[in-house]
């Protein structure tokens, strides 16, 4: 990529990009070869920033902790009255 960068070569458009390298990964799968497979990262892929693996990990673990308990103190409450009903 950093070479596509400096001689300013235009990337192909979604649709098109995957048509060109359809036939590689019909291949690669068939070879049981995911290290060949193209990985789409969408739109987004801009927003994503490179950093060590034990502190996505943990930032992750943080943030899933935050959604985790409000849904399980939910379905608690959810299981207790249902349970009142039979």
């Amino acid at each position: 990529m950093s070479e596509f960068k400096q001689e300013r070569a235009e990337i192909l458009p979604y649709p098109l990009q995957r048509r060109l390298v359809r036939n590689l990964s019909i291949a690669a799968e068939a070879a049981g070869r995911a290290d060949l497979m193209p990985l789409w990262a969408g739109q987004s892929a801009s927003l994503s920033t490179c950093t060590e693996v034990s502190v996505f990990l943990n930032s992750l673990l943080e943030e899933v902790s935050e959604i985790a308990g409000p849904v399980v103190q939910w379905n608690e409450k959810r299981r207790h009255k249902k349970s009142k009903r039979l």
